[in-house]
């Protein structure tokens, strides 16, 4: 019995889920100490057991209820408590348990004992990081990692895609900080076990039992009870709480490869993809699977798959409805069937290495240098100059353009009948971005030779016509455009072709027509905000993009960027009012664009609504958007400020507004107002002015200054009588008054002169522009 009991042992140790330790922080690994197996003995039998963790030093420890449940309900049964180390713990009351939450506090004699913090202040977050240990009876500690799945209802059960092996039922459910966040739980949904974490929240708020029940039958033990030499964890009956049936995705299994411990998965329910990711499992190509609703996590990155992914669902298991029946004919088949798929999720690397393979089993085949050319141009990507990564982005983007390159002569040798080939490497020829390539002249040539082999291609005569407009040779721009649109006429790059040629000859209205046009039949319509953006810029005929626009709308009612478009123009002709209405309009379509926000929050700035252009600014800053975090102390200035102080002047490290209320003119043409100086950065300010190192104390906390301007517009002169220097506090650091002071000559392009030009206009309250 021995014997056969230990080769059960053995074989479920190599059956616990895979854990790379290395990856976990030693933080949370040395928590294993406060790890407990907790079982229930029986007439000489085991039947309940589980995992518990002590959470304080003092003997408290925590656990699932329905692990002491039939320990409970029994009048001969014993409870244990097992530390990882062997030595057994003395149980002497349950101090509290919630069967619905499935929850229990029991506390031992022990005192000094290692604990693990449960934390109930620290909201987590989907897709967090998680470990799980367990001490499962018969077994070492297990330790298994994942992340957070998904945040269930209103009650924040943590669904968690680490494996919670049999007998680890209440075990700690840990941060990155070793903090417990939950416990852990499995619940029985649709057949299969979810994996969950009680929040830290439900232990911490646990009533306590008015009168604990006695703990029956209980003696501290140095050695394992009677029969536990035999006990494995297939003798633990474990109890789970059953919720009804939910809703399941179903499809069919496009593609699947482990990576990092998982089995990432891509099927196809009703006609679109889907990305699921389960711990590590066999599947196969074609095989129909279903797995339990929950839901997906976005942008998540996976390192080990070496991409990001839109959308993908972790998934505590998967059920195979139907294995599939796909079978490759080849080896080569097989190949480029993965390489598809790898292509499909923008994995390019390990696309190329799929196609390679394929080339390598039959060299011959022009449409597989075709597929790794496009695969090179796929890997490319933008550069950005400011980068430290730039140099190797840019390096990178010219090995990726000349081996695609390289493989399209390869096919165009093999088959130079192919047109594809051709306009795939003219397009390599018109890339000054990505390749560093360009080179008009060939790219033309290669049109020509694509165009010949196939003549009834809209989209050749197009990308031709944008080379010869290259080369300023209009005539052959306006021949290109025209035979693309004789064969597609809802071609938009043919109709937005057609618009340049009239735009470079100055007819604008043309232009605008064909601009139009294309946006009207385009999905695509970033390119003719554009273009038509760039013909505003020339004409300054705003009215008529909002007429454009307009008509888009009524064509279009749910394109955002139309409004978006009608708004800036609606904003260039100041109409705040209904650029507001048309942003408003662009939020409700898309609530999570922070540049909405922000471009509604500068119309309501400068239509003086300060309070809402605050609110938009907060929202977009809470978005990530840099420019409203920078508005926002200068849009609280302004409220604090009040509506009277129009702005009149701006140095580096002071800005200047004037009262418009307190303001004079007499028949003399001397104006009189009081301007506040509010001062943008203090250490340059302080090193401007002229005072002692012991005065320079008192500055740092310096303010605003308010000073008397007297400003003879005739003459182009002025005087400051009067000047006071605040503090943050209110109180006044330095004060200067002289009513003998002299005029002074205006220095062109000083800050005088900006006042000057301000205040001597004939009614400053009305002429002077809002602050940008």
């Amino acid at each position: 019995m021995r014997l056969i009991t230990n080769l059960l042992i053995i074989a479920i140790l190599f059956s616990v889920p895979h854990v790379s330790i290395a990856r976990i922080p030693e933080v949370v690994l040395s928590k294993k100490s406060a790890v407990v197996s907790i079982y229930v003995e029986d007439k000489q039998k085991i039947v309940a057991g589980g995992s518990g963790f002590i959470i304080d030093q003092n003997g408290i420890i925590v656990t699932n209820a329905h692990v002491i449940e039939p320990w409970n309900k029994s009048t001969t049964g014993i409870l244990y408590v097992k530390k990882s180390d062997g030595t057994f713990l003395e149980p002497t009351e349950v101090i509290a348990a919630d069967a619905v939450k499935d929850v229990a506090l029991v506390r031992v004699k022990e005192q000094n004992l290692p604990f693990i913090k449960l934390t109930s202040n620290i909201t987590p977050t989907q897709g967090d990081d998680v470990v799980v240990i367990g001490n499962p009876l018969g077994l070492e500690t297990t330790v298994t990692d994942g992340i957070i799945s998904a945040i269930r209802g209103e009650d924040g059960f943590l669904q968690i895609s680490a494996p919670i092996s049999q007998g680890s039922s209440g075990s700690p459910v840990l941060n990155s900080k070793g903090e417990a966040i939950g416990v852990a739980t499995s619940i029985m949904a649709g057949g299969q076990n979810l994996n969950f974490a009680i929040p830290a929240s439900y232990v911490t708020n646990l009533p306590t039992q008015e009168k604990a029940p006695p703990v029956k039958g209980l003696k501290k033990r140095a050695e394992s009870p009677s029969g536990f030499e035999t006990v494995t964890p297939e003798d633990i009956e474990r109890d789970v709480v059953q919720i009804p049936e939910g809703a399941v995705h179903k499809g069919k299994v496009l593609f699947a490869t482990d990576s990092g411990g998982y089995t990432y998965i891509r099927i196809e329910e009703n006609g679109a993809p889907l990305w699921v990711a389960v711990t590590q499992t066999t599947i196969s190509i074609g095989d129909i699977i279903e797995f339990p609703d929950s839901p997906p996590m976005t942008g998540f990155n996976s390192k080990s798959m070496n991409m990001t992914f839109d959308k993908i669902t972790f998934a505590a298991g998967i059920r195979i409805v139907q294995r599939g029946n796909v079978e490759f004919k080849s080896p080569e088949e097989k190949h480029l069937y993965y390489a598809e798929q790898y292509s499909s999720m923008n994995n390019t690397p390990a696309a190329i290495e799929e196609i390679s393979k394929a080339i390598e089993l039959n060299p011959k085949k022009a449409e597989y240098y075709g597929k790794r050319a496009n695969y090179y141009l796929q890997r490319r990507m933008y550069a950005d100059s400011k980068s430290d990564e730039y140099q190797q982005i840019v390096a990178s983007n010219r090995e990726s353009c000349r081996n695609a390159v390289d493989d399209l002569n390869k096919a165009i040798a093999i088959n130079p009948g192919n047109d594809v080939f051709y306009a795939t490497q003219a397009r390599i020829f018109t890339d000054s971005l990505f390749c560093d390539y360009a080179n008009a002249d060939k790219a033309i040539k290669l049109y020509e030779t694509a165009i010949q082999l196939n003549p009834k291609k809209a989209d050749y005569y197009v990308e031709k016509g944008w080379q010869h407009k290259i080369k300023n040779d209009f005539s052959k721009v306006l021949d290109c455009a025209k035979k693309a649109l004789s064969i597609s006429p809802n071609n938009e790059d043919a109709h937005y072709l057609y618009g340049s040629y009239y735009e470079e000859n100055n007819k604008y209205d043309k232009a605008l027509e064909y601009y139009t046009k294309g946006l009207s039949v385009s999905d695509n319509v970033t390119f003719g905000y554009f273009y038509i953006d760039g013909v505003m810029e020339k004409t300054k005929k705003y009215d008529d993009a909002v007429r454009i626009y307009t008509d888009l709308i009524k064509q279009h009612p749910k394109r955002l960027i139309f409004y978006n478009g009608r708004a800036e123009y609606y904003a260039k002709l100041k109409n705040y009012k209904k650029a507001i209405a048309d942003y408003t309009t662009c939020i409700k379509l898309n609530p999570n664009s922070e540049y909405n926000y922000n471009l509604r929050a500068n119309c309501y700035y400068e239509d003086g609504k300060k309070s809402e252009a605050l609110t938009d600014y907060r929202t977009a800053c809470d978005m990530k958007h840099a420019e409203s975090c920078e508005m926002i102390p200068i849009v609280f200035a302004d409220i604090k400020r009040g509506a009277n102080w129009v702005p009149v002047a701006a140095s580096s490290d002071v800005n200047y507004y004037y009262d418009k209320k307190g303001y004079t003119k007499n028949k003399n043409g001397v104006a009189v107002a009081w301007i506040r100086g509010e001062i943008t950065d203090k250490e340059e300010y302080i090193k401007d002015i002229d005072i002692s190192e012991y005065e320079k104390e008192k500055y740092k906390n310096v303010s605003h200054v308010m000073s008397r301007f007297e400003v003879d517009c005739p003459n182009q002169k002025l005087r400051v009588p009067i000047s006071l220097i605040y503090a943050e506090n209110g109180n006044v650091i330095r004060s200067y008054e002289d009513e003998k002071t002299k005029y002074s000559n205006i220095i062109p392009n000083s800050i005088g002169a900006s006042i000057h030009e301000n205040l001597c206009k004939g009614a400053p309250a009305k002429k002077i522009g809002k602050k940008k």
